[in-house]
């Protein structure tokens, strides 16, 4: 693999990265509390789920918990797969 496609893949997950980064904190911003003072408050009851998830390793998540990784898994996979289709074709175009 030659540099710029390397230096274009990284990009365009790194894009996608910023994108899954940026959903996630809307997500949690939207479930906690903006005090008077500019700081945040996360309930206990998501510090508790979070905590016990990010303590755990994939393999002893529950399936909905895994379903949560999967699609993140799935969209990544969805990159790599459009780049070597891409790729595919460009080769059979030549």
């Amino acid at each position: 693999m030659d540099n710029d496609v390397k230096q274009f893949l990284r990009e365009a997950v790194a894009d996608h990265a910023h994108r899954i980064w940026t959903k996630w904190l809307s997500y949690m911003f939207s479930k906690g509390i903006f005090n008077d003072n500019g700081s945040w408050t996360l309930p206990k009851d998501f510090v508790d789920r979070w905590t016990a998830q990010m303590t755990r390793k994939y393999k002893e998540l529950s399936e909905k918990e895994k379903d949560s990784d999967r699609r993140v898994a799935d969209q990544y996979l969805t990159i790599f797969w459009l780049f070597q289709n891409k790729k595919v074709k460009e080769k059979e175009t030549k």
